[in-house]
C-alpha cells in the first residue's frame, strides 16, 4: 500500500564496472537521468556525484537493473498435477541451479496452464552479488529491488500494449538483448556479442527449438543502418523502433520505472527478501492504522460542524461522544497489537544479522550441523577439516560484536574417505 498523501521519489540504477546510469523518476512522473563514468575516478568523487543527483530527495525505493550477461537464465517446465508441485519445483531448482540454493540469489515466475506450470528461472551466485552491492555501498547506493534488464525492458513493451508474438532486440555497446514475448509473457532471452549475421542465426535456433514463430520485431538502443538492414533480410519480418518518451534515457532504466505495475522477479539476496516483507508488513500496518485515524477525526470533525450549525444541544454531543468511545478503545487496541508485532519484527531482524555475521565471518569450510537458539543462549554444532580452521572458528566467534562467552564444549575426530574430520560444538551467548 502507497502513502498517496505523501508520494516519493525512485531511483533506478545500472551498474557496470567502468560505469553508473542513475535514472531519478520524480513524484510528479518527472525524469532526470546522468551517467557517471568511474575509471580513474576516486570513490569519494563518485559518491559526491551520487548525493548531489539524489539532492533532497525522499526515495521510496531503489531499483538495481542488473546487467542481462551477470545472470543465468533458465526455461521451467513442470507437469503433472498442482497438488506436488511446490516439491517438483524444489527438485527442479536443485537440478538447474549451478550452485547450492542457498549460495545463489534467484527469483522465478511460474504460471500454471492445466496440468503443467511454464516459467523461467534466473539467479547469480550471491557472492557475485554482494560484491555489486558492496561497491554500491561505497557510492551511497543502497538497492531496496533487484531486477533484470531484460525485465525492464519487457515491461516497457507491455506498457505499449502490443500483443502477438515478438522479438525484442535492445542494442548496447557492442552486445544486443534478444527478448521472446508471447502471450505476454516473457519467455526467454539471451545476450549476443558479435556479428549481426551470427547473431540473427542464434536466435532462429533459439525460435526454432521452441516452435516459435515472431510476428513483429522491436528494436531499442544503439542500431546502426547495417545491422538493421541485416536483421530485416535474415527474419523478413517489419521491424519497428520501440521509442521512450525520452531518448536520452536508456531504455533499461526507462523500462523499470512500470515496475510498480507488474510483478517484478526479484533478485534480492534471501535474507534482503525477508526483511522487506516485513518492512512492507510493518508499512502496511502503519498506514491502516493512520488511514483508520483519518477517518476517525474527519468523522468527529464532520459531526461537529453539523452540530455547530444545527445548534444541537451540550447533552446531544456528549451522548455521541460517549457512543464513539468504543470505537476508540478499539484504535488503542489495534495500536498495541501493532506494537507487538514490531516487536517481534526486530527480534526476528537481530536474528537474520547474527546468521548474516556467521555466514560472513566463519570460514567457508566449516560445515553447520546444527544451529539452535534459545533466548540468548546458542549452540553451534558443526565440523571442518583441520584443528587450525576450528580454533580460527572460535577466535572469530569471540570477534563478532554481540557474541560473548564463547566456549568450545566438544570436539571429536574421525575419518570420512580417508580424511580427517574434526566435529565439534560451541556454546555462548549473543545480544538480542
Amino acid at each position: 500500500m502507497k502513502n498517496r498523501w505523501n508520494k516519493k521519489e525512485r531511483l533506478i540504477v545500472s551498474y557496470r564496472p567502468d560505469s553508473l546510469a542513475l535514472l531519478k523518476v520524480e513524484a510528479k512522473g518527472g525524469m532526470i537521468f546522468e551517467k557517471i563514468f568511474l575509471r580513474e575516478m576516486p570513490e569519494a568523487i563518485v559518491k559526491a556525484k551520487v548525493q548531489s543527483f539524489v539532492g533532497s530527495s525522499k526515495l521510496e525505493e531503489t531499483i538495481l537493473a542488473l546487467s542481462r550477461s551477470e545472470v543465468l537464465q533458465k526455461e521451467l517446465v513442470l507437469t503433472g498435477p498442482s497438488e506436488n508441485l511446490r516439491g517438483r519445483l524444489q527438485e527442479k531448482i536443485s537440478e538447474l541451479l549451478p550452485y547450492s540454493a542457498k549460495q545463489m540469489a534467484f527469483g522465478i515466475s511460474l504460471e500454471e496452464e492445466k496440468d503443467a506450470a511454464n516459467g523461467i528461472l534466473m539467479g547469480l551466485p550471491e557472492r557475485n552479488l554482494r560484491e555489486i552491492l558492496d561497491q554500491l555501498a561505497e557510492f551511497s547506493i543502497l538497492p531496496t529491488e533487484i531486477i533484470t534488464e531484460d525485465q525492464s525492458l519487457y515491461w516497457h513493451f507491455l506498457e505499449k500494449g502490443e500483443n502477438g508474438p515478438t522479438l525484442l532486440l535492445y542494442g548496447e555497446e557492442g552486445k544486443v538483448v534478444a527478448i521472446f514475448i508471447s502471450k505476454r509473457r516473457l519467455y526467454f532471452s539471451r545476450v549476443f556479442a558479435g556479428p549481426t549475421e551470427d547473431m540473427a542465426e542464434e536466435i532462429s535456433l533459439l525460435l526454432l527449438e521452441r516452435a516459435a514463430k515472431p510476428q513483429k520485431i522491436f528494436v531499442l538502443g544503439q542500431w546502426d543502418k547495417a545491422s538493421l538492414e541485416g536483421v530485416t533480410r535474415h527474419f523478413s519480418i517489419p521491424i519497428e523502433k520501440l521509442p521512450v518518451s525520452d531518448e536520452s534515457i536508456p531504455a533499461v532504466l526507462y523500462g523499470a520505472k512500470f515496475m510498480d505495475r507488474h510483478a517484478p522477479l526479484s533478485l534480492l539476496p534471501h535474507a534482503e527478501k525477508l526483511l522487506k516483507k516485513q518492512r512492507t508488513v510493518k508499512r502496511t500496518f502503519r498506514e491502516l492504522i493512520l488511514t483508520g485515524l483519518a477517518v476517525f477525526f474527519a468523522f468527529i470533525l464532520a459531526f461537529s460542524l453539523k452540530a455547530y450549525s444545527e445548534n444541537v444541544r451540550l447533552s446531544q454531543m456528549e451522548s455521541e461522544i460517549l457512543r464513539l468511545k468504543p470505537e476508540i478503545e478499539k484504535l488503542k487496541e489495534i495500536r498495541s497489537r501493532v506494537q507487538l508485532i514490531e516487536t517481534s519484527q526486530n527480534s526476528k531482524a537481530n536474528v537474520l544479522e547474527f546468521l548474516k555475521s556467521m555466514a560472513e565471518k566463519i570460514s567457508p569450510k566449516v560445515v553447520l550441523r546444527k544451529l539452535e537458539i534459545k533466548g540468548a543462549d546458542f549452540l553451534f554444532k558443526g565440523e571442518c577439516p583441520s584443528h587450525q580452521i576450528l580454533s580460527e572458528t572460535v577466535k572469530t566467534m569471540e570477534e563478532i560484536e554481540g557474541l560473548h562467552e564463547i566456549k568450545l564444549e566438544r570436539t571429536g575426530l574421525r575419518k570420512r574417505l580417508n580424511e580427517d574430520y574434526f566435529d565439534f560444538e560451541i556454546t555462548g551467548k549473543w545480544q538480542l
